[in-house]
Order: structure tokens, then C-alpha cells, then sequence
């Protein structure tokens, strides 16, 4: 299981930690090497860890300049009882749709990618109703 984990001070991006388990009901370990990702840049998960080709990418947020700006695509190269590492291998960015400024997940199945994007919408009119009408 992988997580964001905060204290008091932190953003919930700042730190990726790792938690394992026999099973959903057992007991629950944190990996020895946590934090295993430190980096506002591509800690906060994007998404679940995927299995492309023999490699397994775990997508994570870029929160260094806005929450969700972009995603960063990591390929964990060891992943053990007592290690862990991971190496960026691309990005993908808030664009190709008018007004999208930002990503926040990334997931594949078989034939169907899903990837969300924020765009900023006006809620309500700044214009004032018109007082023309009938009283």
C-alpha cells in the first residue's frame, strides 16, 4: 500500500510511505526505508501502481508549483522487504483540452485510459440581474 502520510506542518503531498500486510486484515507494516519518496514533485499518488510490459509505474502528483499540476510517471526499479527505489520516466501534462491548467490522476485497463483534468469555471454571473422588469 502506498500513502501520503502528514503531520502537523506538512502538506499532504510532501511524503510517499509504503505499508505491507499478509493479507487486508492483517497488520499492516511500514516499510523501513519511509519515507520512500520525499519530493512534492511526484509524491501524492496519482493513481494505481501499473503493470506496463515487465515494469511496474506508479503515476504521483506534481504538487511544487499547485495541487495536481501535472503527473509524473515513475518506474519502481526495486521494491523488497527492506528496499525501495523508483526512477521518473515521463510526464504527462494538462494538455490537448481548452482551459485544462491541471491533472490529478492517470489509470489504464486493457483497452481504456482515464485521465481527469481541472479546469476553473465561474459559478455564478458577476453581472447583476436586470431591474427593467416588472416590479
Amino acid at each position: 500500500l502506498l500513502a501520503t502520510v502528514t503531520d502537523v506542518g506538512m502538506a499532504p503531498w510532501d511524503e510517499l510511505h509504503l505499508f505491507s500486510a499478509p493479507s487486508l486484515n492483517a497488520e499492516w507494516r511500514a516499510h523501513p526505508r519511509n519515507p520512500v519518496v520525499a519530493d512534492a514533485r511526484r509524491s501524492r499518488p496519482a493513481g494505481r501502481v501499473l503493470r506496463i510490459g515487465d515494469r511496474l509505474v506508479r503515476p504521483g502528483q506534481d504538487c511544487s508549483r499547485s495541487y495536481g499540476r501535472r503527473i509524473v510517471l515513475s518506474s519502481i526499479t526495486t521494491l523488497t522487504e527492506t528496499e525501495y527505489e523508483e526512477r521518473v520516466i515521463g510526464t504527462i501534462e494538462p494538455t490537448g483540452q481548452p482551459g485544462v491548467t491541471r491533472t490529478h490522476c492517470y489509470t489504464t485497463d486493457g483497452d481504456v485510459e482515464v485521465l481527469d483534468g481541472f479546469e476553473r469555471v465561474a459559478r455564478w454571473s458577476r453581472r447583476r440581474p436586470s431591474s427593467s422588469g416588472p416590479a
